[in-house]
């Protein structure tokens, strides 16, 4: 690999003492695992493989062909448009890089028209023609983007084999969330000699099955990556430095099996108040909403990780205490919450950053500074009326209220400064019906990693207290109960409350917080 790293410093691609050696590890291997925690750069790290590998085998007068595969157009996006930044500055002309869409994917706005290239197998354009000879070439260097079916479709166009040796280096990024039948319409385009790198990390959620798998074949129908790890004991290269959040979100992280090594860059990062959350009820306060002063103390800053632990009985799939809180909170937050955090170390620099006095805009407010995340539909439509009933959204900014309150499935990948869980469920039947849904550790996990600098949890006593029959869902749960009773460590008894059919309506609980 010769001085091909630091030709990538040099640019501006650097990264840190674990991304090198895992950046090492999978240019000389060939087979390699990546395990990438949220936050600590595992598409960065992936971007510079490929690029690393195409400086090399420029220098070297070698053919390469490198894929960049993930199970949607949006992972595949955030590498291989880097890359094609990258390669156009460190390469200029030398090699090309293609997105390949299905004809039933849209135009994508913001994909240059000489990258963009559909693929119709029934009639294929005179572009995808000359990019399937390109392939077969005995020289050259090309960058190709697509998804486990473009591959296939690619391979077999014109008659062609499922198994053609296309590329030498395959690339596949969220290998956790790609299932293993998948994967294989991928991993078959791999040239004699070629190499596999997959990047993912098996403690987020994996794909969605249809039905249970067959006692001792799970890994068959699971994951790519935990195939890779647990059938063939493919060696992993651990990524060790979250840049997304603080110390204490990051050593709650820990505790769901990632290293021991793991740290954070900003270990004091916190949320940037422009004004202390008010301890008396502020005069234009919504008169449909509960209020109370123990508001400030579960927004306050300092602390980074707290729940609300309320018995409740009843709850199904909506709950009207839940969606008010929610409600009350994002309300004092809005205006108030700059849009830089204090204490906030620069990736490259590791110089801190300085905290601004800018708020967030009304939109960016929540596309970017709030996250709601609750198990159940019913719930998340609730919270958004509620939400937009308060500040009488509408346009662009009812849309961004709609888009920051969803599923735990679809809040993987991105990240907020703050994220609110709303567990929603109080009735022991419904509880029990779903606890392998609902106690899952990947899936606390999946909530906890997305807040930068403070996660706020409203539970049910039920569900913390709920102990499953099987002995797997027990286990999974642990993650869930650990953060209530023991991570939050401090505890004291609060009165919260909302309107209800009735008139107002006190709910007593536990303030717990670390």
């Amino acid at each position: 690999l010769g001085n091909i790293p630091a030709q990538l410093t040099t640019y501006g691609l650097t990264l840190n003492n674990w991304q090198w050696q895992a950046w090492q590890d999978a240019l000389t291997h060939r087979a390699r695992l990546v395990w990438g925690p949220p936050g600590t750069g595992k598409s960065r790290t992936v971007r510079a493989i490929a690029v690393g590998a195409v400086l090399e085998a420029l220098e070297s007068y070698r053919r390469l062909r490198v894929l960049v595969s993930a199970f949607t157009y949006t992972a595949i996006d955030n590498v291989l448009l880097e890359v094609g930044r990258d390669l156009a500055a460190l390469a200029p002309r030398a090699c090309d890089v293609f997105r390949v869409r299905s004809r039933y994917q849209a135009t994508p706005g913001n994909i240059a028209p000489t990258i963009d290239l559909e693929l119709n197998k029934a009639f294929p354009s005179p572009m995808v023609r000359a990019l399937r000879a390109r392939l077969q070439r005995p020289n050259g260097v090309v960058v190709v983007g697509a998804t486990s079916e473009q591959v296939h479709n690619l391979l077999t166009t014109e008659n062609g084999r499922a198994t053609s040796e296309f590329f030498d280096l395959i690339l596949i990024d969220e290998a956790s969330q790609m299932d293993v039948a998948h994967a294989i319409l991928t991993i078959a385009s791999i040239a004699n000699g070629g190499s596999v790198v997959l990047a993912g990390d098996p403690l987020q959620l994996s794909p969605i099955q249809q039905a249970e798998a067959p006692k001792g074949l799970e890994d068959l129908v699971g994951s790519i990556y935990g195939f890779w790890k647990e059938r063939h004991q493919i060696p992993e290269s651990p990524l060790s430095i979250n840049y997304r959040s603080n110390d204490c979100i990051v050593g709650l992280a820990r505790q769901s099996g990632y290293h021991a090594t793991l740290t954070s860059h900003s270990p004091a990062l916190e949320l940037n108040l422009l004004a202390p959350i008010p301890t008396a009820q502020p005069a234009a306060w919504d008169a449909r909403l509960f209020w109370t002063h123990e508001w400030a103390d579960i927004l306050n800053p300092a602390r980074p990780a707290v729940c609300f632990v309320y018995g409740d009985g009843r709850s199904s799939q909506r709950n009207d205490f839940e969606a008010d809180a929610v409600a009350s909170m994002l309300l004092l937050l809005n205006g108030q919450m700059a849009d830089q955090l204090r204490n906030e170390n620069h990736a490259g620099t590791g110089r801190p950053i300085p905290p601004t006095t800018t708020a967030y805009s009304a939109t960016d407010f929540f596309r970017k500074a709030v996250g709601v995340v609750t198990p159940h539909r019913a719930q998340q439509g609730l919270i958004v009326t509620r939400l937009l009933q308060v500040f009488g959204a509408t346009g662009a900014l009812a849309e961004a209220i709609r888009e920051s309150v969803d599923t735990v499935e679809r809040f993987q990948g991105q990240q907020r400064d703050i994220i609110i869980a709303s567990y929603t469920l109080g009735d022991p039947d419904q509880i029990a019906e779903e606890d392998e849904f609902l106690m899952s550790l990947n899936r606390f996990n999946v909530i906890a990693s997305r807040a930068r600098a403070k996660l706020v949890v409203l539970v049910s006593e039920e569900v913390i207290g709920h102990l499953a029959h099987d002995i797997d869902v027990l286990r999974e749960s642990r993650l869930l109960k650990y953060f209530a009773e023991s991570f939050c460590g401090n505890v004291r008894p609060m009165l919260l409350g909302y309107h209800g059919s009735n008139g107002r309506v006190h709910v007593p609980g536990e303030f717990r917080w670390a």
